[in-house]
């Protein structure tokens, strides 16, 4: 993409959501979150809207945030602070902004990746850190730094821009 135009449509997204949340759109930023105010603008996508193997099922669109880029591009583990965001939808395969159903979130830290549980409209419901329930769901069945969004399943479905 165009430089220029790269950096004028973040610019209109960022307008965007700013509007939207003044006007309340239904989502209130909890500052207890890992991810930040500004992810969907910020955050570098993994791959779009599609069904997810989440036990909870639905649909769903995953962002990683920008310093995880260039390790995900040279297929490096991802460092120490990368939060992934997986926004969810229960039966909208659309995926329209504004409109999540629930988002799971992990962090990495120096122990491994901690999982977090936002509603929504932006409430924080659980953060379970070094939870073993995903730790172990991850574990049998997801490869690349326990992300279920690998290179090899992701293949072509894949967004992330590497140069």
């Amino acid at each position: 993409m165009i430089p220029f135009l790269s950096t004028t449509l973040k610019t209109l997204g960022a307008i965007a959501l700013a509007a939207c949340l003044s006007t309340g759109c239904g989502y209130t930023h909890d500052t207890a979150t890992y991810f930040t105010e500004t992810w969907e603008t910020d955050y570098v996508e993994l791959h779009g809207c599609r069904l997810t193997a989440h036990p909870r099922g639905g649909y769903m669109r995953v962002v990683m945030s920008p310093e995880a880029q260039a390790a995900w591009c040279a297929e490096q583990e991802l460092p120490e602070g990368t939060v992934v965001v997986k926004e969810q939808w229960d039966d909208n395969a659309a995926c329209p902004p504004n409109e999540w159903d629930l988002f799971t979130v992990m962090k990495k830290t120096s122990a491994g990746w901690d999982w977090q549980t936002v509603g929504g409209t932006g409430g924080v419901q659980g953060t379970s850190g070094q939870n073993t329930g995903c730790i172990d769901c991850h574990q049998g069945s997801c490869g690349d730094d326990l992300l279920c969004t690998d290179r090899q399943a992701l293949g072509t479905t894949a967004t992330i821009s590497c140069p």
